[in-house]
């Protein structure tokens, strides 16, 4: 016959222990606060706890749970088909030395030629990559401008785009191209941010008939407006057409 142990409680009778119809033991959790002695800390030799309190060991150091030290957690966090919500704390500050290693995020593989389903706007959406694991990214801004003129004559600081206060115009890429209309001057260009003293971002002394020049490529920036600063272009006498271009965006949280 098998032996069952048993436990006492405070007034000395035995109590066997309870399980469940399956055989899993039970075991009552009890909240409130402990014994009559103060609250353990870093330090304290007393056992006796008072109130709720969580311990980790550091380096050899026993800790209480804050938020200068959390608990420290590791494993593997599975879906298993319902919700799940996890809060993820680093662990070294901005602008730290670099500690420990780094935590990777996946992307989605498609293949060379695949156009994604869109999403509706500010839907959550995956990051995608080809089959190598090569990141697809596409450079510039969401809401590109495109400032575009002709001119039959001399132009002195005209106004391409005009900038409100409060707002910076960015540029990405800007042309000129002359007209194949035979001039002994050629023409030149400039493109510059309205100030007290104009500000250039892309010039060309003298652009020869049938001719032109590209400054950027639409995917990095090439000129950064101040506050309120209108984007303006000055050209010399074209004996034809000269087309000006300006490529970029404009923001607002300057």
């Amino acid at each position: 016959m098998p032996r069952i142990c048993s436990s006492r409680d405070g007034t000395g009778m035995k109590h066997p222990p309870l399980v469940d119809a399956d055989g899993h033991l039970q075991v009552d959790i009890l909240t409130g606060g402990g014994g009559a002695g103060t609250q353990y800390t870093e330090g304290d030799v007393d056992m006796s706890i008072t109130g709720t309190a969580i311990m980790w060991e550091e380096s050899g150091t026993l800790r209480a749970v804050s938020t200068e030290y959390p608990l420290p957690v590791s494993g593997i966090v599975q879906d298993g088909g319902g919700s799940l919500s996890v809060d993820a704390t680093g662990d070294v500050a901005h602008d730290a030395v670099d500690a420990g290693a780094p935590v990777k995020h996946g992307a989605k593989a498609i293949s060379f030629g695949t156009i994604p389903a869109a999403v509706g706007n500010n839907d959550r959406t995956n990051l995608y990559a080809s089959r190598y694991g090569v990141p697809w990214v596409i450079g510039g801004f969401p809401n590109t401008e495109v400032l575009s003129a002709t001119y039959t004559s001399a132009q002195s600081d005209a106004i391409l785009k005009s900038v409100a206060a409060g707002q910076k115009f960015i540029v990405t890429m800007l042309s000129a191209m002359v007209g194949n209309v035979p001039s002994t001057a050629g023409c030149g260009v400039v493109f510059e941010f309205d100030d007290t003293v104009d500000v250039c971002f892309g010039k060309h002394p003298n652009i020869a008939a049938g001719s032109g020049f590209v400054k950027g490529n639409g995917g990095g920036i090439i000129g950064i407006g101040a506050d309120g600063q209108d984007v303006l272009v000055t050209t010399g006498n074209p004996s034809g057409e000269i087309c000006v271009e300006v490529v970029g965006f404009l923001i607002t949280e300057s």
